[in-house]
């Protein structure tokens, strides 16, 4: 199992700095969860990626509000990251960039309001490739210029509004 790293900004111009770094480092996946229209519709959860190949972007619908919260889509959001992660081959470091701190901190703490979705996150984890050595969750300031958090964010939307269709493109 890979080990599995944060790192949150103290401040949104640090996470804006970051994000620009780390993009140009490593293999990054942005991920976002929704509850949208704003807690009267739906939730879901998305991740995106940008390959060699084109871009990677899966999505899935969770139900309802208030049955479902936005920190659910958050945590599936990662989970999708995962599965992105898992089609790249040799791989041996990647980065989630997400824009919710209480998703990263009960992923890494491994203590989560969400038990089922933390097993989900945790048997990922176990069946990633041996080659990976770290997995790292990053925050990035939401709504902040970021393009491919901007992006994740619409994908989220439409998760959350129903539509959990994969493509590859």
């Amino acid at each position: 199992m890979p080990l599995l790293t944060s790192h949150i900004s103290k401040t949104r111009a640090e996470g804006r700095c970051y994000a620009e770094r780390i993009r140009g480092e490593e293999f990054c996946v942005s991920s976002d969860g929704s509850c949208y229209p704003y807690y009267h519709g739906g939730v879901g959860g998305a991740a995106r990626a940008e390959t060699a190949g084109g871009t990677i972007i899966l999505k899935e619908h969770l139900g309802l509000f208030p049955e479902h919260r936005a920190v659910e889509g958050e945590i599936v959001g990662v989970i999708l990251a995962l599965g992105i992660i898992k089609t790249i081959p040799f791989l041996t470091s990647a980065t989630i960039l997400l824009d919710c701190q209480q998703a990263i901190r009960e992923l890494v703490g491994g203590k989560s309001h969400h038990p089922l979705l933390l097993d989900r996150f945790q048997e990922e984890l176990r069946t990633m490739d041996k080659r990976l050595s770290r997995i790292r969750l990053a925050w990035v300031p939401g709504h902040d210029g970021i393009e491919m958090n901007k992006l994740v964010d619409k994908d989220a939307k439409a998760a959350a509004l129903g539509d959990s269709m994969s493509v590859y493109r």
